[in-house]
């Protein structure tokens, strides 16, 4: 017989129950590795890392570079 478990957040999981625990820590986890990964996806699509993750520049945008006419506010 399947039952269906509860989605496990933070304010709902019992931190008591070790299985429960490390279920939501497996979770959070699986969650955080799939934002690393988009990050990353992210990062090489504009080109400012190659696919080992490498940064390909070492220069600041213009408007980050010292003689920018830019201001901030600052």
């Amino acid at each position: 017989m399947h039952t269906k478990s509860k989605k496990l957040t933070w304010s709902n999981a019992n931190l008591q129950n070790s299985a429960e625990r490390n279920a939501l820590f497996q979770q959070e986890e699986k969650k955080a590795g799939q934002r690393v990964k988009q990050a990353f996806n992210k990062l090489k699509s504009q080109g400012v890392v190659d696919e080992h993750g490498n940064l390909l520049s070492n220069e600041l945008p213009k408007d980050m570079q010292q003689n920018s006419q830019c201001d901030f506010g600052g």
